[in-house]
């Protein structure tokens, strides 16, 4: 037991169980490497900096809405958050700076 106790401050505190975890969502774009093989990289979907672990990033999570009763268009609303959860969901920090 106490293997599990020192996985669950590697995790951290706010990791509580599988439903804090999230989605992580990168775009990508390949890049040559100096063997000349080609190789993805993840990138802002803005700037295009990539994010390599040096550039500070931030991981976008969509707050979940009650819903409502409302009668709406049921099908709209399902195929853009379908499209919504196919973006990627990481900026980087200047992004996140020159939308203010």
């Amino acid at each position: 037991d106490n293997d599990s106790a020192s996985t669950n401050t590697n995790l951290g505190w706010h990791v509580r169980g599988l439903k804090d975890l999230k989605t992580v969502r990168f775009q990508t774009t390949e890049i040559k490497t100096k063997n000349g093989e080609t190789q993805k990289v993840p990138v802002c979907p803005i700037t295009s900096i990539e994010l390599n672990g040096l550039q500070p990033a931030f991981l976008i999570v969509k707050k979940k809405m009650k819903k409502k009763k409302k009668k709406k268009d049921k099908n709209n609303d399902e195929q853009q958050e379908t499209e919504a959860e196919d973006q990627p969901n990481v900026l980087s920090e200047k992004a996140i700076k020159q939308m203010g």
